[in-house]
C-alpha cells in the first residue's frame, strides 16, 4: 500500500472510530452533569486530572517511542513492549498506593475519596492498553485499537447511564468506567497475545536506555498536562467544585475537537518518521498540506462557537450552567493555536527535535503557572480560560519561529485569505438566522463555508485528495458494517 493511502486509511479509521468514541465520551460528560449538577461534573474532573498527575511519571513518555522506534524497526517491537511494560508496572503500582493513601486519609469528603481511588485504578490499567494500542498504531493496525475502545465506550455508555439515573451517585458512575476500561484492557491483550510475547522483563540496563530516549517526551507529556489540566486542579482547590464544574463544561465540549488533531498525529507519526530518514523532501510537502488543511478546519469552528456559545451552553448543558457560557467563548479560541501547535510538534517529533519540542511546552507551562497563581484568586475561571488561550499563542510563536528558521518555510499565501474569507461570510450569514433551532443553524454555517471556498476556489490536489479521503472513508465504513 502506498503512503498516501496508509495515511488515508489509518486516519479513516481513526476518524470513524473516534468520533464514535468520542461522541459516547461527551453524551456521559452531559449525563454526569445533567444528574450530578456542576458540583459532580467539578469532582468528576478533579478526580481524574489529580489521578492523571500521577500517572505522568508512570507513562512517561514511552508511547512515542514504541510509535517512532517500533515503526522503524519491527524487529525490536517484542523487546521494548516487554519491558515497557516491565516499567509501568512497577512504577504504576507505587504511583497506585500513594494515591490511595492520599485519597483515604487526607481527603475527609467520602465522594471524592471512592471517586479518587476508582479513577487511579482506571488510570493504571489504561497505561497498559496504551501500550497495546502504540503497538498496532505503529503496524498502521489502527482497526484492533479502534475495536477495542468502541467496546469500552458502549458499554461504558449503557452501564453510566443507567447507574447515573438510577443512583445519582459519582462513585458508582466511576465504578463503572472501572469496569469498561478493564473489558477494553482485555481485548487488547487477546488481540495482542497472538503477536506477541507481553510478560514484563525487568531487564535495569535496558529500563535506563528508554528512559533516556523516552525523557523529552515525559516532559512534553508533563508540560502539555500542566497547560491543559493544571487549571482544574487549581480551581478545586483555590475556589470551589461549582466553578471548576462551569468551567470544565465548557473545556470538555472544546476537548472533543481534540480527537481531529489526535487522530492525525497518530496516523501520522510513524509515517512522518520514516519519511525524516527516507524523503525529507516529501515530509515538507506533507506537513506543509497537513498545515494548511488544518487552519481551514478549525477558524470557522472557533468563529462560529465564539456566536453561538450561550446556545450550545443552554442546549447542551441547560441554563443552570450559565457561567460556562463565558468560558467556552474564550477557551475556543486556544482550539486555534492548538491544532497547529499538534501538527508543528508532530512534525518535532518526527524530525528527532523532541527536546525543543519539550523546552518550548516547559516555557508555556510556566508561564501558564504563573499567570494561573496570580489571577484565578481574583477572576477565578475566567482568569483560567483566558491564561490558557495566551499559553497556546505563546507555543504557538514558539514553535513557528523554529520550524521556519530551521526546517521549512510556513508562508501565509493567498490560500489562507480565502479561508479567513469564507468564514468571516459563515459568520456574517449566521447572525441573520440565530432565531432558528442551533441543530439547524449548524449545518446551514458549515453549508456556507463550504459554498464559499469552492467559490473562492481551492487548489486541484486538494480537490483530488478529498475525493480520495471520501472514497477510502467509503470503504472503510462498509467493511464495518
Amino acid at each position: 500500500m502506498s503512503l498516501k493511502k496508509t495515511i488515508l486509511t489509518n486516519t479513516a479509521w481513526l476518524t470513524a472510530s473516534r468520533l464514535i468514541n468520542s461522541i459516547i465520551g461527551y453524551i456521559l460528560i452531559v449525563a454526569i452533569a445533567r444528574n450530578l449538577g456542576d458540583v459532580g461534573l467539578g469532582q468528576y474532573s478533579f478526580a481524574f486530572a489529580f489521578a492523571s498527575v500521577f500517572f505522568l511519571i508512570v507513562n512517561f513518555g514511552l508511547n512515542v517511542i514504541i510509535l517512532k522506534d517500533v515503526a522503524r524497526n519491527q524487529k525490536k517491537a517484542e523487546e521494548f513492549i516487554r519491558n515497557i511494560i516491565g516499567i509501568k508496572l512497577s512504577l504504576g503500582l507505587i504511583v497506585l498506593f500513594i494515591i490511595s493513601i492520599y485519597a483515604w486519609f487526607f481527603n475527609d469528603n467520602k465522594i471524592l475519596q471512592l471517586s479518587l481511588i476508582f479513577a487511579a485504578f482506571i488510570q493504571f490499567i489504561s497505561i497498559f492498553s496504551g501500550i497495546f494500542i502504540a503497538y498496532f498504531e505503529s503496524n498502521n493496525q489502527m482497526q484492533y485499537g479502534s475495536f477495542a475502545s468502541f467496546c469500552e465506550r458502549i458499554i461504558a455508555l449503557i452501564l453510566g447511564v443507567f447507574i447515573l439515573f438510577k443512583t445519582k451517585s459519582l462513585p458508582y458512575f466511576i465504578l463503572v468506567l472501572l469496569i469498561s476500561n478493564l473489558s477494553q484492557f482485555i481485548i487488547l491483550t487477546v488481540f495482542i497475545m497472538k503477536r506477541i510475547n507481553i510478560l514484563p522483563l525487568f531487564n535495569i540496563e535496558k529500563w535506563k536506555k528508554l528512559a533516556t530516549k523516552a525523557l523529552p517526551y515525559f516532559f512534553i507529556a508533563s508540560f502539555t498536562f500542566i497547560i491543559f489540566r493544571i487549571d482544574t486542579i487549581m480551581l478545586s482547590l483555590m475556589v470551589n467544585n461549582e466553578v471548576t464544574g462551569w468551567y470544565n463544561a465548557a473545556y470538555k465540549l472544546i476537548d472533543t475537537l481534540n480527537i481531529i488533531p489526535g487522530l492525525l498525529m497518530v496516523a501520522l507519526l510513524p509515517s512522518m518518521s520514516k519519511l525524516f530518514v527516507e524523503n525529507k523532501s516529501l515530509l515538507r510537502q506533507l506537513f506543509l498540506r497537513i498545515f494548511r488543511y488544518i487552519f481551514t478546519l478549525i477558524l470557522p469552528i472557533v468563529l462560529a462557537t465564539t456566536l453561538l456559545a450561550d446556545r450550545f451552553i443552554f442546549f447542551i448543558y441547560g441554563r443552570s450552567f450559565v457561567g460556562s457560557t463565558i468560558s467556552l467563548q474564550v477557551l475556543i479560541w486556544s482550539e486555534l493555536f492548538l491544532f497547529l501547535n499538534l501538527i508543528m510538534g508532530n512534525l518535532l517529533n518526527s524530525i528527532d527535535e523532541q527536546k525543543r519540542f519539550s523546552i518550548i511546552m516547559m516555557i508555556g507551562a510556566i508561564f501558564n503557572i504563573i499567570l494561573n497563581l496570580i489571577f484565578i484568586p481574583l477572576y477565578s475561571y475566567k482568569a483560567a480560560a483566558f491564561t490558557t488561550v495566551f499559553t497556546m499563542a505563546l507555543n504557538f510563536i514558539l514553535m513557528y519561529y523554529y520550524i521556519n528558521k530551521n526546517f521549512i518555510k510556513i508562508k501565509f499565501k493567498l490560500y489562507y485569505l480565502k479561508v479567513i474569507i469564507s468564514a468571516l461570510v459563515m459568520v456574517a450569514s449566521l447572525k441573520y438566522i440565530l432565531f432558528l433551532p442551533i441543530l439547524i443553524i449548524v449545518p446551514i454555517g458549515a453549508t456556507i463555508y463550504l459554498l464559499m471556498l469552492l467559490i473562492l476556489g481551492l487548489e486541484k490536489e486538494d480537490k483530488i485528495l478529498f475525493k480520495e479521503f471520501l472514497v477510502t472513508g467509503k470503504n472503510v465504513f462498509r467493511k464495518r458494517v
